[in-house]
């Protein structure tokens, strides 16, 4: 019960903070903050079970043009847990999540189980040439990740 009261207070602060925002966000001086409300107001929303309103509130931020990728990265994120939690939806989910990987990144996956089976072939291949493992004492002194778009990959 105290989850759903957080949720609901979360989505009504978050909700009455974006009717206080200008319409529209383009050159706007609190343009992360109306980010910051969306995807908040979206996490809340989905997690009350307000699916329809959850996936209106990220497609409001997807479809700001002039926002760059990783402020969009968040309403991506929900778009895809839901997408997952929804029955018989994970094939939906990983079109999805594919398609976002190669418009953004550029890393296009294979899509049919040929091709996959060929991808992973080539990998058994080449990490069979490369013979490198990495000891323990090289991966410990590796410097720490701080580029948020790659700790968002990894996510």
């Amino acid at each position: 019960a105290k989850g759903v009261l957080a949720f609901s207070s979360a989505s009504f602060y978050a909700l009455h903070g974006i009717k206080r925002m200008p319409q529209s966000w383009v050159g706007d001086e609190n343009i992360q903050l109306a980010v910051k409300l969306h995807s908040i107001a979206a996490e809340a929303e989905r997690s009350l079970g307000n699916l329809s309103h959850a996936k209106l509130l990220c497609d409001t931020i997807i479809k700001q043009n002039h926002l760059p990728l990783f402020d969009k990265l968040k309403a991506h994120k929900i778009l895809i847990d839901m997408l997952i939690h929804k029955e018989d939806n994970f094939d939906v989910s990983l079109e999805y999540t594919l398609d976002l990987m190669g418009k953004t990144v550029g890393l296009h996956f294979p899509r049919s189980k040929v091709g996959q089976g060929l991808a992973a072939l080539r990998a058994i291949k080449q990490m069979k040439m490369e013979k490198t493992i990495p000891s323990s004492d090289e991966i410990e002194n590796l410097p720490m990740m701080t580029d948020p778009m790659r700790m968002f990959g990894i996510e």
